[in-house]
């Protein structure tokens, strides 16, 4: 689907290459939050569909650069935010803003930047060359996955350490931020015949997965 999409375009995608990367935390806020209706009133730093939820949900979304939260937070100029995973985050100083950090990838579960070059380039490489970007590609993807999971657990103790209150969102909070993003995507899918069918493959793959490995 993603060549499908993209087919117009003068570019190659690498399949399962590209910058896969773990679930950004969910929020960062000064105040606790225990329902999704903790958020209503609240003026938050989101982007793209998670902000456009957010904003579903009765908060109060603003956009900003990553490098302007730090200050907006400080000013009071937002209430709260959602950047990155925690080790982007901790790395920007975003420790010092917001005494609560919660996590949860029910907002964003995973982000995936594909490698793609130009597709004339790619078609002068010699075959042997092209095979070995392609395995290098895929190796680079789940190598720095993995180095970024570990990253992030140790960021998370830099939280703490530093006096952060850290915590997960709650399954009930979970569930009801998954109804209010259904009812978004649905919406999303009624408006685009492709947007329909990507959302249909994500939701067989996941009842397919979840079929072998049922949620604990």
């Amino acid at each position: 689907m993603a060549q499908e999409m993209v087919k117009d375009y003068d570019v190659k995608l690498f399949n399962g290459g590209g910058y896969m990367g773990p679930p950004e935390l969910f929020i960062h806020t000064d105040k606790e939050i225990k329902t999704l209706s903790d958020l209503k009133g609240l003026k938050i730093r989101a982007a793209g569909d998670g902000g456009a939820i957010l904003s579903r949900v009765g908060a109060g979304v603003v956009f900003m650069p990553a490098g302007e939260i730090f200050e907006s937070m400080t000013r009071g100029v937002i209430d709260a935010f959602e950047c990155s995973n925690p080790t982007v985050d901790w790395d920007l100083g975003l420790n010092e803003v917001g005494k609560y950090v919660y996590s949860g990838g029910c907002r964003q579960p995973y982000e995936f930047n594909p490698f793609m070059v130009n597709q004339k380039s790619w078609n002068e490489l010699p075959d042997d060359l092209k095979v070995i970007v392609e395995e290098v590609a895929g190796l680079e993807t789940y190598r720095i996955y993995s180095q970024m999971c570990n990253w992030d657990m140790e960021s998370l103790d830099k939280f703490r350490d530093y006096g952060c209150i850290v915590g997960q969102v709650t399954p009930e909070m979970t569930a009801d931020w998954m109804e209010v993003a259904n009812e978004f995507y649905a919406v999303k899918a009624a408006e685009d015949a492709f947007m329909a069918e990507v959302l249909d493959s994500y939701n067989s793959f996941q009842a397919a997965f979840d079929s072998i490995w049922a949620k604990p």
